[in-house]
């Protein structure tokens, strides 16, 4: 029973912290040039009317990742769980951020 409940405490933190990171990502201005360089490409024109829902898969895809990480369960899947969400977290740290 008690392990049960903290692996589900877990599996929610694991998911919000990833759920948050994905979204902070979609909004920085280095996802919204890699999407102008996608729909720039020789397979813009196929794309173009998926362009809108490219944000919510790419954050399911991260998110069913996470999930899949968090089901392995060991000290190397998390920290690889970790270092998921900093790279998603990285671009919005030297986006928002006030250094040159």
């Amino acid at each position: 029973m008690r392990e049960g409940f903290v692996r589900t405490m877990e599996a929610l933190v694991a998911i919000a912290a990833t759920y948050m990171a994905a979204v902070t990502m979609v909004q920085t201005t280095l996802y919204n040039r890699i999407l102008t360089k996608i729909s720039n490409s020789v397979f813009g024109p196929v794309l173009e009317p998926y362009m809108p829902y490219f944000n919510i898969a790419v954050i399911v895809l991260v998110l069913f990742i996470s999930f899949t990480f968090w089901r392995r369960g060991d000290e190397v899947w998390f920290g690889r769980l970790f270092s998921l969400n900093m790279l998603m977290f990285f671009p919005s740290v030297l986006d928002f951020s006030t250094f040159n």
